[in-house]
């Protein structure tokens, strides 16, 4: 059952490629579709084995452990499952629920849970078909999005169609049982419904498209949902208005997102997000540095890796106290940015496990952010810098980090041909400021805030269609289908 399920759903969906009519586009055959989906499980396992066999550790294993947990508790023990869902009351060991500590915003790991809740009810504890099921979800996404920009792409939807399936880090990630599967639904079912903000005809079943993709993206990855909202704005200013000057009108946008940052920053000063971005940053350098991460009611800890033996004392099988006269480093939950070390601690609170992190094979250097806009806007242009070419290697013993430059080369030369064969813009700009104002804003925030290369590799993921997308819009297709290789494989 463990091969003949996860090929039973997969058949299932690929007939619903083959039926639906959401799947029927010109210039793009269901079959094509279909191949995508199945290169979309090929990766997906192959992601399943690299994070068992190379990494040994993973995200989507402990949301699938947890769904796993909460479906025997919902079956066997339904006030246990209330209490959990309703009170936070977490007796069974969930490594997930509460493994974000910030508590600014909502724990977006709980989300994966759920769906991994809900897939149980068809995969009977069968992780590969979880992976199907996320694949088809992040297929209609990546198709939603490729049906959004099609228009503007009528002489080259070759390109178009690499830009948004088979990008490597775009088909690897969005494969797996984690966020950017379920984030590239959301996001292809927004801009698909509202034309990137564009249209000005709504209906009842879009109404509710829209809500359902804002709630996807307001529980999965909330800060993508920020640095869509200006865009989707200044464009549907764009659409409803007789005049059409874009750039004013996306300036502007951007000056009432400011204000509104400022205005929540005065009223709510926890939800500030410069100092949301720093303390991001505070935890993910401490990731960087590996460990076992602990957490009380008033410190976040952190082990060496190797130490956990030693220094932690079971007190049940997710919480612990720590051995008198142990060291580490401790945070003070109101506090992350600065970090105390332990040398000789007589701390005997019961903490709480909240994850394990081997030491990463790759680190860059961290940005000395200050919890100050001057700072963040300092930080930015490197930020952006580190997030286009971080990794950047053309040998070396880590064949992954190998690829990823070697995809890294792939987007500086898509550079180089706009630069070269670039074509200033006649029409379309509000599309083009769209695009440049999401990926720019997600390659910053993904550069401030983690110095680990694989992390930020995966973080930018949602933001490289785009980025793709803006590049082969200015770029003038008739020189491009004048240049030997790139014009017959790229221009249809």
């Amino acid at each position: 059952m463990q091969v003949i399920l996860p090929i039973i759903y997969s058949v299932f969906f690929v007939l619903l490629i083959y039926k639906m009519k959401f799947f029927s586009i010109p210039q793009l055959s269901r079959k094509t579709i279909a191949s995508v989906f199945v290169l979309k499980i090929c990766a997906g396992i192959f992601l399943f084995f690299l994070y068992t066999f190379y990494y040994t550790d993973g995200d989507f294993k402990l949301f699938f452990e947890d769904g796993n947990k909460l479906f025997y508790l919902l079956t066997h023990d339904l006030d246990h499952f209330k209490e959990i869902l309703f009170k936070g009351d977490v007796r069974l060991e969930l490594k997930t629920w509460d493994a974000c500590f910030e508590n600014t915003l909502y724990n977006d790991s709980r989300t994966m849970v759920m769906l991994n809740l809900l897939f149980r009810f068809f995969s009977f504890g069968n992780f590969y078909v979880h992976t199907v099921f996320m694949c088809f979800l992040s297929l209609i996404g990546l198709t939603a999005i490729y049906k959004t920009f099609t228009i503007y792409f009528n002489n080259s939807k070759k390109i178009l169609f690499l830009s948004v399936f088979l990008l490597p880090s775009v088909l690897l990630w969005s494969s797996g049982v984690l966020k950017e599967g379920l984030l590239f639904f959301g996001m292809g079912l927004l801009l698909y419904t509202t034309k990137c903000g564009l249209e000005t005809k709504y209906n009842f079943s879009k109404i509710l498209l829209i809500l359902l993709s804002f709630t996807i993206l307001l529980f999965v990855k909330f800060y993508i949902l920020i640095a869509l909202a200006p865009g989707l704005l200044a464009n549907c200013w764009v659409a409803n208005s007789l005049n059409r000057p874009v750039l004013v009108k996306y300036f502007f946008s951007y000056f009432v997102l400011l204000l509104l940052v400022l205005l929540i920053s005065f009223l709510k000063p926890n939800l500030n997000p410069v100092k949301i971005i720093v303390n991001k940053q505070e935890k993910t350098e401490a990731v960087a540095k590996g460990g076992v991460f602990l957490l009380s009611d008033t410190h976040f800890i952190r082990i060496k890796f190797d130490q956990k033996k030693e220094i932690l004392i079971p007190v049940d099988t997710n919480t612990f106290q720590i051995k008198l006269h142990s060291s580490y480093d401790e945070w003070e939950i109101s506090n992350l940015k600065d970090t105390i070390h332990i040398s000789n601690s007589i701390d005997t609170s019961l903490f709480k496990l909240i994850y394990e992190v081997m030491p990463p094979k790759s680190s860059i250097a961290a940005l000395k952010l200050q919890p100050t806009f001057y700072s963040l806007f300092k930080n930015s242009p490197k930020a952006f810098f580190n997030t286009l070419t971080t990794p950047l290697i053309i040998s070396g013993k880590d064949w992954l980090k190998l690829i990823a430059s070697l995809e890294n080369i792939f987007y500086l030369i898509s550079f180089l041909l706009l630069i070269v064969f670039f074509k200033r813009p006649t029409e379309n700009r509000e599309i083009l400021y769209f695009c440049f104002s999401f990926f720019l804003l997600i390659f910053i925030l993904a550069g401030l805030t983690t110095p680990i290369v694989g992390a930020l590799v995966r973080y930018r993921t949602p933001a490289l269609p785009f980025m793709m997308i803006f590049i082969f819009m200015l770029i003038d297709k008739n020189k491009l289908k004048k240049t030997p290789f790139l014009g017959k494989y790229l221009i249809d």
